[in-house]
């Protein structure tokens, strides 16, 4: 019983270690100025071609962060990409406040609701997946993890489709 709870601490420090690295990359990126940015909000093109734009540019996140999941050094680069992501979606909010208060509004929801649980959600599994492959490649102790590949593949199914809701949502915006 002592060692779930010590199981259960180390995963709410891992949680807790992901929303700090965001947290920080947001701050960074809210405070990051280097030139006045002129941006003019017009309605494009509303094409498949602009929601394939949109999805794309958020699923290589999600997919190289699964990747990682696999790789024995792959939590360094989750904690990058964590890090990098809130950065930009923090320079990408403070631009889109000066210009429309609702598109700030709905991109700050649609994170919020949407992206951020899935996002969190998938590094904490690649991270803690990577570095079980870690300590059990660098460390005498071995740490059994229930891996299952079907699981980890549904989870990436999952994501994708709910990676397409948030699309449809940004293409609406």
């Amino acid at each position: 019983m002592h060692k779930r709870k010590i199981n259960f601490l180390l995963n709410n420090q891992l949680i807790t270690f992901l929303l700090a690295i965001y947290i920080c990359g947001f701050i960074f990126g809210v405070f990051f100025k280097d030139k006045p940015i002129a941006v003019e909000l017009e309605n494009t093109n509303k094409t498949f071609s602009t929601f394939l734009n949109i999805f794309c540019m958020h699923y290589w996140y999600f997919f190289v962060i699964w990747l990682m999941g696999l790789c024995t050094i792959g939590f360094l680069i989750n904690i990058l990409i964590n890090f990098f992501r809130s950065f930009v979606f923090a320079v990408v909010i403070s631009t889109v406040i000066k210009v429309s208060f609702r598109v700030f509004i709905l991109l700050i929801i649609s994170e919020i609701i949407i992206f951020l649980p899935i996002f969190i959600y998938l590094l904490y599994l690649s991270t803690f997946l990577s570095i079980s492959n870690f300590l059990n490649v660098f460390s005498k102790k071995r740490i059994l993890v229930p891996f299952n590949t079907k699981n980890y593949l549904n989870i990436m199914l999952f994501i994708t489709c709910m990676l397409i809701i948030y699309s449809i949502i940004l293409l609406v915006i």
